[in-house]
């Protein structure tokens, strides 16, 4: 049973349809397990996403920024980034491998 609600962002939003379609032109089956990996993560923030890590990255924001890690059956190890806020999570951006460190500015308000 979820104690959270877990929203996506507008920018972590349109950072899950870039991956989904970047993944679905090289295997439409994939698109679909890294979905199914990211909907699993979405349901394990709205048991407890307190205990989820703060970011490693030092960003200057007047809220804490947490983030999760997921990988997909072939073991690519993405992270969503959220942030608490009363009893909702918003997941503010989705990150893929390889991606430059998260900053500041690359953050929405929630």
């Amino acid at each position: 049973m979820n104690l959270y609600r877990v929203d996506l962002l507008a920018r972590a939003a349109r950072d899950v349809d870039r991956i989904v379609a970047w993944l679905t032109k090289r295997s439409p089956v994939g698109a679909r397990r890294w979905v199914s990996a990211l909907d699993s993560a979405m349901a394990r923030l709205g048991e407890d996403p307190l205990s989820f890590a703060l970011i490693p990255e030092k960003v200057r924001v007047s809220f804490d920024v947490r983030n999760i890690l997921f990988k997909t059956p072939k073991g690519r190890v993405y992270r969503a980034i959220f942030t608490v806020i009363g009893n909702e999570v918003r997941i503010l951006r989705v990150r893929r491998p390889g991606q430059r460190p998260i900053r500041g500015r690359d953050l929405p308000k929630p």
